[in-house]
């Protein structure tokens, strides 16, 4: 249904959701939106993704999903390579994922997004959807992430109080920090 048609108020009440107006549709719609924006391919994907697990209420068990399967394509060569391989047709690589999704351990969104990659040949991109599906969730969660560079490695104890001056200097948010050694730097460190 287009939008057009949405604007019929109408056609709206054919629908059979004559209580629901205009405005209520769009806050609905509002209200499964990503809570960041981000653009290419896999973001493309990332994005409706989140949009349809948040309509089923199942955003968190997509992304531990999504994540499982990309560690399974990085840990399994054979089985990365041939779901990345541009050799194998369409309908295999369906198939394959048909099979690795079946029953209902998985949730329909997750089973859904592979299946349609397969389709489209873009299994190449799972991890970086991934990637992208988990920033989503970061954002949504208020959690930053951070890359401390310093010339030397930190103890635990110098972590947590770089660690605890960034979640205050964010407002309370959460930092999730990764931690780089880098001998160039004379003294200090960098904060990304």
């Amino acid at each position: 249904m287009a939008y057009e048609d949405l604007r019929d108020e109408g056609k709206i009440r054919a629908l059979g959701v004559s209580n629901f107006g205009v405005r209520e549709l769009r806050a609905f719609a509002a209200d499964h939106a990503p809570p960041i924006k981000l653009f290419g391919i896999p973001a493309r994907y990332a994005n409706a993704t989140y949009t349809a697990a948040s309509k089923a209420g199942s955003l968190e068990k997509v992304e531990t999903e999504l994540l499982a399967f990309k560690a399974v394509m990085e840990k399994n060569a054979g089985f990365g390579d041939y779901l990345s391989n541009p050799t194998v047709s369409r309908d295999a690589k369906v198939s394959a994922i048909d099979k690795v999704f079946e029953g209902d351990k998985t949730q329909a969104v997750t089973k859904n997004l592979m299946m349609t990659m397969a389709a489209n040949a873009r299994l190449a991109d799972a991890g970086k959807v991934a990637d992208a599906y988990s920033e989503l969730m970061q954002a949504k969660r208020g959690e930053l992430d951070a890359v401390i560079t310093s010339a030397v490695a930190l103890t635990k104890a110098q972590e947590k109080k770089v660690t605890e001056a960034l979640k205050a200097q964010a407002g309370g948010k959460a930092v999730s920090i990764t931690t780089a050694v880098d001998p160039s730097i004379l003294g200090g460190l960098t904060v990304q």
